[in-house]
């Protein structure tokens, strides 16, 4: 994975202490002894977030899709990337600091960041699934940061509600674009329920496989398709509706060319270990979000991502050769 290097390490985890990266850069827009420069906000729409990570090169977060939102884009010349949902009528580029936030920061080693955040504050850090760790800034609790494993990421997510901050990181909706999120890039139809009959017959409508990690009783299918291609396949627990935010195993089938050199350029560009598949499958753990797992089969067009808010389930569950094509 291409790392941007931070500006002085030590100097952003201090300024995130003392005023919340979010606030400071959006509403003042300078940096430390060495100027950051940013360019100028502007809307983007839902397409153009989905490129964004095969752009940079990295993962970037935001809240998912939210309707009746603007998207506004702002990237720095240090890395920094964020995401702000502005409401109708609010203009672009506004310094009000009230609308909820996400930003994505370059640190070496961000867990280890996150916990030197919570020492310096003197409180205790929350274990998230797929271990990664969050703080509160207790100082400005409006700003949440967290990190996971292996990741050269930290995350802030700023609400004007403490509690909504809080609750957007617990809960696991603030995620890289494109993985467990759900889709993200061009016109997404509405998730709906499905039984098996109806995946199958989605699969013969659109002429190629659909992957689905087989029956599981006493759970519901949920089928979301994207206009570019992409389809998804989640498994919800009784009595969840479709299109809960909540994070569920999701099983997405995306057009991709020569699918396995994919998988393999993903392993370059973060350092990760592919791992062989029954069936002639590559597999490769998104080493920046772990609870992410891709997987091609020799000779497809189709690339797979497992998602589950368990890291080692997703691993295992891909490991174990159950993510077929719908039959």
């Amino acid at each position: 994975m291409r790392r941007t290097p931070p500006v002085r390490g030590g100097a952003v985890i201090a300024l995130a202490v003392a005023a919340g990266l979010v606030t400071w850069l959006l509403v003042n827009g300078h940096g430390n002894s060495k100027q950051v420069k940013r360019a100028a906000a502007h809307a983007v729409s839902a397409r153009d977030l989905a490129a964004l990570p095969s752009t940079v090169h990295h993962p970037v977060y935001w809240a998912g899709p939210k309707p009746r939102f603007t998207y506004e884009l702002t990237r720095t010349s240090d890395g920094r990337i964020f995401i702000r949902y502005l409401p109708t009528g609010v203009a672009v580029g506004t310094n009000q600091p009230k609308y909820l936030t996400i930003g994505t920061y370059p640190v070496n080693n961000a867990v280890a960041a996150v916990r030197a955040i919570a020492k310096r504050l003197r409180v205790t850090s929350v274990a998230l699934s797929g271990g990664g760790v969050a703080v509160q800034d207790k100082d400005h609790p409006a700003s949440v940061y967290f990190a996971y494993p292996g990741s050269g990421y930290q995350v802030e997510v700023f609400d004007p509600s403490p509690a909504e901050a809080r609750r957007l990181v617990l809960s696991a909706q603030v995620l890289p674009i494109g993985s467990g999120s759900g889709p993200t890039k061009s016109t997404t139809a509405r998730a709906a329920y499905a039984t098996v009959g109806d995946l199958r017959r989605l699969a013969a409508s659109v002429g190629h496989p659909v992957y689905w990690a087989g029956p599981q009783p006493g759970m519901t299918y949920e089928r979301t398709q994207t206009s570019d291609g992409r389809i998804y396949v989640r498994y919800l627990p009784a009595g969840v509706k479709a299109g809960a935010p909540r994070p569920y195993l999701t099983i997405g089938t995306y057009p991709v060319p020569n699918s396995v050199a994919a998988i393999n350029a993903i392993a370059r560009r973060t350092g990760a270990r592919t791992f062989a598949v029954a069936g002639g499958g590559l597999a490769v753990v998104d080493s920046a979000h772990p609870t992410s797992v891709y997987l091609a089969f020799t000779g497809s067009n189709y690339e797979i991502e497992v998602f589950d808010p368990s890291a080692a389930r997703g691993r295992q569950i891909v490991a174990s050769g159950r993510i077929v094509p719908v039959r």
